[in-house]
């Protein structure tokens, strides 16, 4: 079988990207790398360790969070923290039933909850108090606008121990 080269140019070319990332913005700063969902076990396997090179600080989504990768997720976040880095994803997780068979198991150092898909900001808050027993950190999820921008700075107020949040300009 002939390689992908369409593939193996995108993989180069993304890793380029967060190399040059990584020099205009140094190493004081985190470096945080989304995958969008777009990658199967063994190829987020290899990302997470090209970007190990990079002092990633997290890799968010690399693979869909079905409860059938639950036993990959936990591989991938072994992974990821033998190399210093942290996975991150559950961003479209709706309500606490969907994130507690991960966080119970170690699928995840960071989940994402987003204000639009949970049950209101307190529960939220109480769904932190539950990924806070298990050592999850918890970052509110947060690209769609000003509306949930503004809720979201509503958790994040009312959590207090969250230092950053997700913004897209």
């Amino acid at each position: 079988m002939q390689p992908d080269h369409a593939n193996l140019d995108s993989e180069r070319d993304g890793i380029a990207r967060v190399q040059a990332v990584r020099q205009v913005m140094g190493h004081e700063r985190n470096l945080m790398v989304d995958g969008h969902w777009r990658f199967n076990e063994a190829t987020a396997r290899k990302l997470i360790t090209q970007l190990a090179q990079f002092n990633v600080y997290w890799v968010e989504c690399s693979i869909a969070a079905s409860h059938g990768n639950a036993a990959v997720m936990m591989r991938l976040c072994g992974h990821a923290n033998a190399l210093g880095a942290k996975l991150a994803g559950l961003e479209l997780a709706i309500g606490l039933d969907d994130f507690m068979p991960n966080v119970q198991v170690g699928n995840y150092d960071m989940v994402m909850p987003d204000v639009k898909y949970f049950a209101g900001l307190q529960a939220i808050q109480q769904a932190a108090v539950f990924f806070y027993r298990y050592k999850v950190e918890v970052l509110p999820h947060n690209p769609t606008g000003p509306v949930c921008h503004a809720a979201s700075l509503q958790v994040a107020a009312a959590m207090g121990s969250l230092d950053m949040l997700e913004l897209h300009v």
